[in-house]
């Protein structure tokens, strides 16, 4: 039986610059607090932990708004609707985009990418693969992180509905290696754009390359402690295993997935893994 090859959901774990020339603010010695607090609570949402993750959004918030951080600000309201979408909760979700929308009217020269990455997120939860590939479209001032994200949601997309995009692929390898540079590195990020290359190469059947990247995604999860990306990264990799006829990696990586499922307490999960290990007894 063949296992279930998923697109990741990963939020950003760094602060990134906006997407249009904001004034510079005045360091303060409370923002880097904040930004744990934003750090943690990123950590919390990508391992299901809603309730803890809405708890530190909510210290980040009240810092960020007493340093006049719109950015900060931005983060925060990004992550609360993403956990409205998570929990399916529409009101609450249409409460923080409209928030998101105020911010980027008054204080943005453009459509900021975090209006763009929240109307991606949402996209791939309703699974709308063709609209979510028309609206995967990068800007020259968004920065790398996003670049990242957004040629990740572009070249997953391609590969599903068979669309030849020389060029976002290209755009999306170059930008992996250039953030790979920075430092520190964005951990989070670079998992799913090494997720995403993985998932270009097993399309087109080069195994190898595909066992080589989704390797790298596996380190960038656990050096990042997303564990639920983590999990993903490995139903790819035992994807990939199947696909080249190792079917001994396939089945460890299902049983490493299904533990870090049962360590998540995401029981449907662990139950459908389970099927597919009885599957291919």
């Amino acid at each position: 039986m063949k296992t279930k090859t998923i697109i990741p959901l990963i939020a950003i774990l760094i602060l990134i610059m906006s997407c249009s020339s904001l004034p510079k603010s005045i360091p303060s010695p409370d923002k880097q607090n904040y930004d744990a607090f934003l750090t943690m609570a990123h950590r919390a949402e990508q391992n299901r932990n809603f309730a803890q993750a809405q708890e530190f959004y909510a210290k980040a918030l009240n810092g960020y708004k007493l340093l006049a951080d719109p950015n900060g600000v931005m983060e925060v309201y990004s992550g609360f609707a993403r956990i409205a979408l998570l929990q399916d909760i529409q009101p609450d979700f249409d409460t923080w985009y409209a928030k998101m929308q105020d911010m980027n009217v008054n204080l943005y020269s453009a459509n900021c990418h975090y209006m763009v990455l929240i109307d991606l997120y949402r996209l791939h939860q309703l699974q709308s693969w063709k609209e979510l590939n028309n609206y995967a479209i990068v800007k020259d001032d968004f920065p790398i992180v996003a670049k990242l994200q957004i040629l990740s949601y572009k070249v997953q997309t391609n590969s599903l509905l068979g669309i030849n995009d020389p060029d976002s692929w290209k755009q999306l390898v170059s930008a992996y290696y250039k953030a790979k540079k920075q430092q520190p590195k964005p951990a989070s990020a670079l998992s799913m754009e090494a997720y995403s290359i993985a998932y270009y190469f097993m399309a087109i059947k080069d195994y190898k390359k595909a066992e080589r990247y989704i390797d790298q995604a596996i380190y960038y999860d656990y050096t990042s402690a997303s564990y639920s990306s983590l999990a993903t990264s490995l139903l790819l990799a035992a994807t990939i295993a199947e696909k080249a006829g190792d079917m001994r990696t396939q089945r460890a990586s299902l049983m490493r997935a299904k533990m870090i499922y049962e360590g998540l307490g995401d029981a449907k999960a662990s139950q459908e893994i389970q099927q597919v290990l009885e599957g291919s007894e």
